[in-house]
């Protein structure tokens, strides 16, 4: 491993979603080629628009008696309180998913087996916004893959 120089942005910019049943992909390695994810029943990615600076993700390895496992996190707010958004959501609520989270440095992180919560929220501040929070969490015995030769559009 060599000592990296250069810009390192904490910033996610594009988030994808995908039913856990609906892909395949080798889930026992920390790096996956893009073109070896395969969608299944004609379902593909989607992708969720969120507020810029609101999306992030955590991958914390764990100790158990059974032995190491990695507790994965995701969040991320959708503006404004939106009969659509509730009904983009609700497909995937109470099932396990995928995500495909892209950063600002242009790495892709496939983070899973994830669960949903959301939370709507009308803050009653003017300078607040009114948002749909939507939080992922699940367990693994793996780390997040960094998907390679993925390329998102600007």
């Amino acid at each position: 491993m060599k000592h990296f120089e250069g810009r390192n942005w904490a910033l996610i910019k594009k988030a994808e979603i995908i039913a856990y049943n609906d892909v395949s992909f080798s889930q026992n390695s920390n790096s996956i080629d893009f073109s070896s994810i395969s969608t299944l029943n004609g379902k593909n990615f989607e992708e969720i628009p969120f507020v810029l600076e609101s999306a992030g993700f955590s991958d914390l390895e764990r100790e158990s008696t059974a032995g190491n496992f990695w507790e994965k996190k995701a969040a991320l707010n959708i503006p404004k309180l939106r009969s659509e958004v509730s009904a983009f959501l609700k497909n995937y609520e109470k099932r396990k998913l995928v995500l495909l989270l892209t950063d600002m440095n242009n790495e892709s992180h496939l983070l899973y087996p994830v669960r949903m919560l959301r939370q709507r929220t009308v803050p009653g501040q003017a300078t607040a916004l009114n948002v749909t929070r939507v939080e992922f969490s699940g367990e693994h015995k793996y780390e997040a893959p960094i998907v390679t030769n993925y390329s998102t559009s600007p």
